[in-house]
């Protein structure tokens, strides 16, 4: 039997109908990506935390970065997988994540906030 968890839930809202957060938040990660991108020219990683639709990390790889996502959301992480061959997202709690791993860039755009207040220390940490 499949697990069903909020997270998974709000993500196939996002992607198949019903909620247009992510959605309304494209002008802005192409509004950060302009200002950003000037600073990715010697990069070759890039780490995204919660990655809602995968659009921010399509922009990193249309500019050459090996791009790795972590998402709380099995769901999503199964979906993305499909949709981006290029890009590899894996279902993890970053609270609970930690790699010897490094990148060159770590991002997180709109995720932070909702970690829980006694799983932040923690989430931070392993950023």
């Amino acid at each position: 039997m499949n697990k069903s968890t909020l997270e998974d839930h709000l993500a196939k809202s996002n992607l198949e109908g019903g909620r247009t957060i992510w959605a309304s938040h494209k002008f802005k990660f192409d509004y950060i990506f302009n200002i950003l991108q000037k600073y990715f020219i010697d990069k070759k990683s890039i780490l995204d935390i919660g990655v809602g639709d995968g659009y921010w990390l399509k922009l990193c790889n249309k500019k050459g970065l090996k791009c790795t996502g972590i998402d709380i959301s099995e769901y999503l992480v199964n979906i993305l997988n499909n949709k981006y061959s290029e890009i590899e997202f894996i279902n993890f709690n970053i609270s609970q994540y930690s790699t010897d791993k490094k990148y060159d860039i770590i991002s997180s755009l709109d995720c932070l906030e909702h970690i829980h207040p006694n799983e932040i220390n923690n989430a931070l940490k392993n950023i």
